[in-house]
């Protein structure tokens, strides 16, 4: 499935306005917004990596930043469902 246009404008506006060296999440809740946002809204937009690499490549991100955005996209899901595992055996 291909990445949808709200989610990619959101993404992009995620890109606009990021630190290009901060690999920390902490510091880094635009990144974490989109991904809050995308695991409510479109979930399948985490799975287009190439998409995202598509996207950063273009505003020229660093190979470090790169890894670490698609590191905490490809995460999210499976984050969200081990907590929710964990939640159903309480």
């Amino acid at each position: 499935m291909a990445l949808s246009e709200r989610a990619r404008q959101r993404f992009a506006a995620y890109i606009d306005e990021t630190d290009l060296a901060n690999t920390n999440p902490t510091d880094d809740t635009g990144l974490l917004h989109f991904v809050a946002w995308a695991l409510v809204h479109e979930p399948e937009a985490l799975d287009e990596p190439f998409a995202y690499q598509s996207i950063m490549a273009s505003h020229g991100l660093t190979d470090e930043k790169m890894r670490y955005i698609q590191t905490i996209l490809r995460a999210a899901p499976e984050l969200l469902a081990a907590v929710e595992r964990e939640r159903s055996t309480i």
